[in-house]
């Protein structure tokens, strides 16, 4: 890995009709003091009519499973890479939202430290396409949302049975489709 680290501020949530086909997405705010390329990427792609091109992967390191990563390898209009770093505990949600709709907005601290106060300003969407699969994610994060029902004092079948109606509420509020209201006129 690269050690161009970007720390995940806040995850807010933003969708349309007409965007990743009323998707609603994740909308990531991050901290680029360590990957000043990654904030102009942001900047320049806001200005620039032609398509950028992003390659992610997932990734993680064995033995140690608090972290994921997303590696975005940006290859035009500015060629940089950096790694989303995706806390487990806290944010593992995230990946398991990225992994079913397919992509997020991405925007730097610079507008803001979330979604209402960067909206407007430039932000790009970020596809990550079903191929770009990742193999032992199921598993982390099982352990991980074992770990945290156990701590709210679930045991045994009661654990699996909160994990999968944590899963279902979430996608259901993910797949939830913009209201799109029209004028009379």
């Amino acid at each position: 890995m690269s050690n161009k680290m970007t720390q995940i501020l806040q995850v807010g949530a933003i969708g349309h009709p007409d965007v990743s086909d009323g998707r609603l997405l994740p909308y990531i705010t991050i901290d680029c003091t360590n990957c000043p390329d990654v904030e102009n990427f942001i900047d320049v792609h806001g200005d620039v009519p032609v398509p950028g091109d992003v390659i992610s992967t997932w990734g993680w390191k064995y033995f140690n499973n608090s972290n994921v990563y997303l590696r975005l390898d940006f290859e035009r209009p500015i060629a940089t890479t950096t790694h989303l770093i995706i806390p487990v505990a806290t944010k593992g949600y995230v990946v398991e939202w990225i992994m079913a709709v397919r992509g997020f907005y991405l925007q730097s601290s610079k507008y803001g430290n979330c979604a209402s106060e960067g909206f407007g300003k430039p932000a790009i969407i970020i596809e990550v396409p079903s191929g770009a699969t990742f193999p032992p994610w199921q598993k982390i994060y099982k352990k991980s949302l074992t770990k945290r029902f156990k701590s709210q004092g679930f045991k045994g079948k009661a654990i699996d049975d909160a994990i999968e109606a944590y899963k279902a509420r979430q996608k259901e509020i993910w797949f939830r489709r913009p209201i799109v209201h029209h004028s009379g006129v």
